[in-house]
């Protein structure tokens, strides 16, 4: 807790002497161990938080609650606060002035009756000057332990109330002040104060209320915006009997306190007494302008701008003296200093004319400043021996962290000289690196002034310092070239952003080459005319479609061949022997007695009767076998109604799969299931999915799962089985399904997209389970099922009745499932995610029965072709996407790998498309997936991403703090070696032998 030490003072009979009791609440000063060992638990135990001093409390009007709500309220905002005989001030920063604090008069006046007789330690520093009695807490006196422990209890606990704050510990001290002693500004701003305390004893007659002629103020300063004191002071607090101060401490709580009253190598009579005079008369008129030198935490005197004196002045003529290499000269002779000579240098100097009176000062201040040699000059003109008075110190003792405080301060402080104010003597006092100096505080009631005139001289290495200033000017220059030859262009060349090369206009008019396939169709009719007939009329249909280019053409095969074959399937080997049907061709064959006009077979070949419309074949070879109403959705070219364009909602064939097969038994403590899951994965599967490795790689797995239940509630519907009842499952429910037992199948471990095959079979007590919709079952079959497009299927297998039939409900089971039935459902399942069941229905058309577990071939080209539009279609987006990108935003880099995918799926692409335009799918949907990879790693590279975020303008933000501090230096150097240079070329000033001027000096006397 931080505090701040205030001293409130009595006069003494004749008013030559002072008291203040110091109230500290929180870290005493490092030579008062006795405190240090408190803590808050020493403090607020359970015996003293309650205790109360007797005999001694603080006026009743200052513990009600309103007051101390009210005063709290308007502390915590910093608000004015008035009542009574209580102020809160809120200027310059917050300090609560309460009169009357304590009840008891009587206690006051035996108070200050052994203040009287308790012993004093002199204080002195540049900062202060007064008499100090040790810490409250190791005095015994009766009336001041008191005291000491009515602070602890009653007006902590008050104080903590008014405050907000929480005090650990508290500290107290008396302090005397005799005539002239002072405490100047500071801030009290230490590492543990919060508050601090000043209770002010003035109990003598008629001297109850000070004045400001009787000195002993509180006096507060406002602070500039660098937080700086400034003058004049803001605020004065005067003492009055039984008044307590206090102010929390900050930054800006700076405050001094004085009591008033009303000087070694030196030549005498160092001027011409006429010139003397004329100085001194100068100095004294009130035509100059003598400007304040701050901050008031570290000097208080006032100081003449030289410049702006006139030529025949003679206070200018005096410090061109000074100034002069005669005076450099002298002084050489004087003090053996190589000021001037063969080794001499231009001597560092700094004049100075100061005006010193009451209220004036000059603390030690930054030690960094006593770090040189000095030669300083003193030449007083003035009248009092007490104004300016000027101690040196020894060196390092002098150092302290704060020098605002008294209680971080050296008592033992040893000084090596004072200067005494003489007037007209010249003090030459040369002190070494370390030595500090303060100039003694002068009291207010001082009347007259004096006149400074203060030159320090800065002792520098005068042996070899041309040279020495050479090399430093060389290796300015020397770190300027490599700051800029190499550096900068380094630093260009390492910091630019590296953007590989991209075919960024080729990427771009991907879209001139539209995407498009060939197939080629083969038309046999017996009938040549009807055949030549029949290819002209399905070629001008084919013609009018955008999407795909066919081919027609006629089979010209002798009737002798196909005069004795009775049946399609003979006359489709016979022709298969003349003509091969490639993937993703056709095969028209028509047969006379064909039931339907269009019947597609499991190959690559499509029966028609001979007397099919055209249009017929056009539309089966179009919705069934090509399904261009797919292509054109994934290529955005469907319109809806309203002119927009409906874009193919569902993803590009991902590179890899996951088909996972879980088994579910929800009561396996009620049912076994017994099923080879491996086998009937190798055996229905594998086969199936086998057929699309080309497009994607799928891993087959399989799992069981136990007691996972599907919720579908207890409603019974009766039935004429052995059961006698079913569950009924209605289809709204049936996505609560999916995500109540999504997360129990381990699909948080899966990284590929997954198709999830669920077999879920009932214990008897809950099955047979049937999916009803609006009333009705949605299928008879035994086992019922359910599909969600992106995510897979579920397939109920109930027992069958036989098993279920048994006189004890609880008799564990055995559960057999046939591989054949449950792969049907599975197997169907699987053909509706990829898309292989025909949805729209045309007239007088059918399609061959799948007598397989394999995809009929026409249709396996079907998925391999579209799969190859949409990876091609998805890759060639991608790529697009990502060069505007680059291009708007420069800041991202490019590196070669990512310049590597895109150039391979560019590549891809272009090689992907003219190998579709001419039917081969095979390698077409090769290459289809590596410019699909390719683009997909390309744009989700990790490194296109750390400067993504990064605009142009924020690039300030990180090279101004790197490289500011590297360059100011150099633009500073780069002046002080062009005035190195210009320094040189010039001549050197001719010395200052005037002999007027010289006679301003008299000789020096002993």
């Amino acid at each position: 807790m931080k505090v701040v030490k205030r001293k409130i003072k009595t006069n003494k009979k004749d008013h030559n002497n002072g008291w203040t009791i110091e109230e500290t609440s929180a870290g005493p000063s490092k030579k008062m161990v006795k405190l240090l060992s408190w803590s808050e638990s020493d403090i607020i135990s359970n015996d003293e938080t309650e205790e109360k001093t007797c005999c001694l409390s603080i006026n009743k009007n200052l513990i009600l609650p309103t007051f101390a709500q009210d005063f709290s309220k308007s502390f915590k905002n910093t608000q004015k606060f008035s009542r009574n005989f209580v102020e809160l001030k809120n200027k310059p920063f917050q300090v609560a002035v309460v009169e009357h604090f304590l009840d008891d008069k009587f206690f006051i006046t035996g108070l200050v009756n052994e203040i009287e007789n308790i012993e004093w330690t002199r204080k002195q520093m540049d900062l202060y000057e007064f008499y100090q009695s040790t810490d409250l807490a190791n005095i015994e006196n009766e009336y001041l332990a008191t005291f000491f422990k009515f602070l602890n209890t009653d007006v902590r606990l008050w104080m903590q109330e008014l405050t907000g704050m929480k005090f650990k510990k508290i500290s107290a001290s008396c302090s005397m002040y005799n005539n002239g002693d002072f405490l100047l500004a500071h801030d009290d701003l230490l590492s543990d104060r919060l508050i601090a305390y000043v209770f002010y004893l003035s109990p003598w007659e008629n001297k109850e209320k000070w004045n400001d002629s009787m000195g002993g103020a509180l006096e507060l300063f406002e602070t500039d915006d660098d937080g700086q004191p400034k003058f004049p002071v803001s605020q004065k607090i005067f003492p009055a009997n039984n008044q307590l101060v206090f102010f929390k401490v900050e930054r800006k709580s700076f405050h001094q306190k004085q009591i008033e009253e009303n000087s070694e190598a030196a030549l005498g009579d160092f001027l011409i007494s006429d010139v003397h005079s004329n100085v001194l008369q100068e100095l004294e008129s009130k035509e100059l302008r003598w400007i304040t030198k701050g901050p008031a935490h570290q000097q208080n005197y006032e100081y003449l701008n030289i410049e702006n004196l006139g030529k025949n002045s003679q206070i200018k003529r005096l410090c061109n003296v000074f100034s002069s290499e005669f005076m450099f000269k002298l002084l050489h002779e004087y003090t053996e200093l190589d000021l001037y000579g063969k080794k001499a240098t231009n001597p560092n100097y700094v004049i100075e004319i100061q005006r010193w009176k009451g209220g004036n000062y000059k603390l030690i201040g930054d030690p960094s400043t006593f770090n040189n040699d000095t030669l300083d000059l003193i030449l007083y003109f003035g009248r009092n021996d007490n104004v300016g008075t000027i101690t040196y110190l020894t060196p390092d003792e002098d150092e302290t962290d704060d020098h605002t405080s008294i209680d971080s301060s050296h008592d033992d402080e040893p000084v090596l000289l004072t200067i005494y104010p003489q007037n007209n003597f010249l003090n030459i006092i040369y002190r070494s690196a370390g030595t500090a100096k303060f100039t003694k505080y002068c009291s207010k009631s001082t009347i007259t002034e004096n006149f400074i005139l203060n030159i320090y001289n800065k002792m520098e290495e005068s042996s070899n310092k041309s040279k020495d200033e050479f090399s430093r000017i060389l290796s300015t220059i020397s770190y300027i070239v490599v700051i800029f030859i190499i550096g900068i262009p380094m630093w260009w060349k390492t910091t630019e952003i590296h953007r590989a090369s991209l075919p960024s206009n080729e990427i771009l008019s991907l879209d001139v080459t539209p995407i498009t396939f060939t197939m080629n169709i083969a038309v046999f009719i017996s009938n040549d005319d009807k055949r030549r007939r029949t290819v002209d009329d399905l070629q001008s249909l084919f013609d009018t479609n955008d999407i795909f280019k066919a081919n027609i053409s006629g089979l010209n095969i002798e009737s002798s061949q196909t005069a004795n074959i009775k049946t399609p399937a003979k006359l489709e080997q016979m022709i298969m022997m003349h003509y091969k049907v490639k993937p993703g061709n056709l095969l028209l064959i028509e047969w006379k007695n064909l039931e339907e006009d269009v019947l597609v077979t499991s190959d690559r070949t499509v029966f028609i009767s001979e007397n099919v419309a055209i249009d017929r074949i056009y539309h089966v070879i179009r919705t069934w076998i090509v399904r261009d109403y797919k292509i054109r959705s994934i290529l955005g070219q469907v319109m809806t109604l309203d002119g927009k364009q409906l874009r193919h909602n569902v993803p590009p064939p991902p590179p890899e799969y996951e088909v996972l097969i879980s088994v579910l038994n929800p009561r396996p403590d009620l049912q076994t299931l017994h099923w080879n899951i491996k086998k009937a994965s190798d055996q229905y599967l594998k086969p199936f999915l086998n057929e699309f490795n080309e497009l994607s790689q799928f891993t087959l797995k399989s799992q069981r799962k136990y007691q996972v239940e599907l919720k579908y509630g207890s409603q019974q519907i009766k039935d004429e089985t052995k059961i006698g009842r079913h569950f009924a499952l209605d289809h709204e429910t049936l996505p609560h399904i999916i995500t109540s037992i999504e997360r129990k199948l381990g699909t948080d471990v899966v990284n590929k997209p997954c198709v999830h095959l669920v077999i879920y079979s009932p214990p008897c007590q809950m099955a047979p389970v049937y999916i009803y919709k609006n009333g009705q079952r949605v299928s008879n079959f035994t086992y019922d099922s359910f599909i969600s497009a992106k995510w897979g299927g579920i397939v109920i297998v109930n027992p069958s009745e036989n098993a279920c039939i048994s006189p004890q409900d609880d008799e564990p089971r055995n559960i057999y499932l046939h591989s054949h039935e449950v792969m049907d459902f599975v197997l169907y399942q699987l053909r509706k995610i990829f898309d292989l069941e025909i949805e729209i229905p045309l007239p007088s058309s059918s399609i061959v029965g799948l007598d397989q577990v394999k995809p009929r071939i026409w249709e396996r080209d079907m998925i391999l072709r579209n799969g190859a539009i949409h990876l091609i279609a998805s890759a060639s987006s991608t790529i697009k996407s990502l060069i505007k990108l680059l291009d708007d935003i420069k800041n991202i880099v490019i590196g070669d790998h990512v310049a590597s995918e895109i150039h391979q799926a560019y590549e891809n692409v272009v090689i992907a498309k003219e190998l579709l335009s001419v039917n081969e799918i095979h390698e077409a949907v090769k290459h289809a997936r590596k410019a699909f990879i390719a683009a997909e790693k390309a744009f989700n590279d990790p490194s296109l991403l750390e400067l993504l975020y990064f605009p142009e303008e924020q690039k300030y933000a990180i090279y101004i703090p790197l490289y500011l501090p590297i360059m100011i230096p150099v633009v500073f150097s780069i002046s002080a070696v062009r005035k190195y240079f210009k320094k040189n070329k010039q001549k050197e000033a001719p010395a200052i032998e005037n002999e007027s001027e010289e006679k301003l000096i008299e000789e020096p006397k002993d």
